[in-house]
């Protein structure tokens, strides 16, 4: 055979199988309750990290992030209750001014009227009467702002406290 490049087939490999192990089922089954071959192969695979590293540092990562949260919280709650106690300092405040501005508006009431019965009985002039009325129109109005601003205060108070809108009795509905 001329030589082509192409090499001869190797020759084949016969290999022969005892006939105790051609079978199939019933030949297993006769195999195993003879016991003729008692190679048994039993196997268990165990893993056991030794460290994890990815692990260990994600659990370090929340917990510090556990920390800032609860920092941020604590400062918040700090938030609030500061808010609250200056909101209280104000409704306090303000209430106070209102109860000034009520009696300096029943003072200028109480001069206004003497005043005028002093005009009408000729012991007072017309300038004095109306700066009278002029001072209790201004004690009105002083009066009016007070409660205006004690009724911002309590406002502030309830938005403060959360209760805004139970206090003014508004049902929210979500659909």
């Amino acid at each position: 055979m001329p030589n082509s490049g192409i090499q001869p087939l190797p020759p084949p490999v016969t290999t022969t199988i005892p006939e105790n192990l051609v079978g199939g089922y019933p030949q297993s089954l006769e195999n195993l309750t003879a016991n003729r071959y008692n190679n048994f192969r039993v196997g268990v695979q165990l893993n056991l990290p030794l460290r994890n590293r990815t692990a260990e540092a994600q659990y370090g990562r929340s917990l510090v992030e556990g920390e800032r949260i609860a920092t941020q919280r604590q400062q918040l709650e700090q938030l609030i209750q500061l808010d609250v106690r200056n909101a209280l300092q104000i409704v306090r405040t303000a209430e106070s001014r209102l109860r000034a501005a009520a009696a300096a508006r029943q003072a200028s009431e109480e001069q206004y009227a003497s005043e005028q019965r002093k005009f009408d009985a000729g012991q007072s002039t017309i300038f004095l009467v109306l700066e009278r009325q002029t001072q209790l129109t201004t004690a009105r109005g002083l009066e009016l702002r007070a409660q205006t601003d004690l009724n911002k205060a309590i406002a502030d108070l309830q938005r403060a406290t959360g209760n805004a809108l139970e206090a003014n009795h508004v049902v929210v509905r979500v659909r």
